[in-house]
């Protein structure tokens, strides 16, 4: 499963990264995770923002590790 966290430079982005890796240490799951500083790929209003695959899944607010480790399940069990 790859993650890529989009404007992972600013302050929320390297939040966001570091709960990233926490959740992705708790799941039983091969996960790479792929930092974006620049956006043009997607067309994110907000950042921070979390794609999972080529989904954008969260956008321009924070989560918890705790919310990170069941989105990484449900789209794991998708697969």
């Amino acid at each position: 499963m790859e993650i890529k966290i989009i404007g992972s430079n600013t302050t929320n982005g390297k939040i966001l990264r570091n709960r990233v890796i926490e959740a992705a240490m708790e799941v039983d799951d091969k996960i790479t995770i792929t930092l974006i500083n620049d956006d043009e790929d997607y067309k994110i209003k907000k950042r921070p923002a979390l794609v999972i695959g080529d989904n954008i899944t969260i956008e321009g607010r924070m989560i918890t590790t705790k919310e990170l480790c069941k989105i990484i399940k449900s789209k794991a069990i998708k697969k």
